[in-house]
């Protein structure tokens, strides 16, 4: 799976809106194409997975929380940590903490990291840097992205057999659209 893929294929939207032909084929690509990414930019996220592991830098200065004594730091979403390196070092010899703990149990990402020790500076008031190796994404496309793909495409679908004006249409998710996305937005994109 890409990075950021087609959440479903155009044969899935065919299927879901009862087209039994290909007449609409290639425009229910570009549909099903254009719902993804504005899916991603609602959500704050994307929802494919890296092929391989990729190097990332996090500039953000980490911030100390009481609820789970460490320094926290925002980062992109994980699901494995296969090929995961924190500052050039194993993630299981880093001492890092991937959060929520729950994550794997609840098929949804890891979406920060934590650090036990206050993180030093290399000179008072440095940016903080942290060279983070990851696989970042999600393994499995959630079902509520799917559907709210599947929907997006409808709509579409439903605008241009009225005489609609799809391409104005094409600029915003549809508000129930945007609505069953809800559990799965992050409040701002990480990097």
């Amino acid at each position: 799976m890409a990075l950021s893929p087609d959440y479903i294929t155009a044969a899935e939207a065919a299927a879901y809106l009862r087209i039994d032909d290909t007449v609409d084929d290639v425009e229910l690509g570009l549909w099903v194409t254009a719902a993804s990414r504005l899916i991603d930019s609602r959500c704050n996220r994307q929802f494919g997975l890296a092929a391989a592991p990729v190097a990332r830098i996090y500039r953000q200065r980490p911030f100390y929380s009481p609820q789970y004594g460490l320094w926290l730091l925002d980062i992109d979403d994980v699901q494995t940590t296969t090929g995961f390196l924190v500052n050039g070092v194993a993630y299981a010899s880093s001492g890092a903490i991937l959060l929520p703990d729950d994550a794997p149990d609840l098929s949804v990402p890891w979406t920060t990291i934590g650090f036990p020790v206050q993180p030093a500076d290399s000179y008072p008031g440095a940016p903080s840097t942290y060279a983070l190796t990851l696989r970042p994404g999600w393994t499995t496309i959630p079902t509520q992205v799917k559907a709210a793909c599947k929907l997006q495409v409808k709509f579409w679908a439903d605008l241009r057999d009225k005489g609609g004006d799809v391409q104005t249409g094409m600029t915003r998710l549809e508000k129930g659209v945007a609505q069953s996305l809800a559990g799965l937005v992050r409040r701002r994109p990480v990097g």
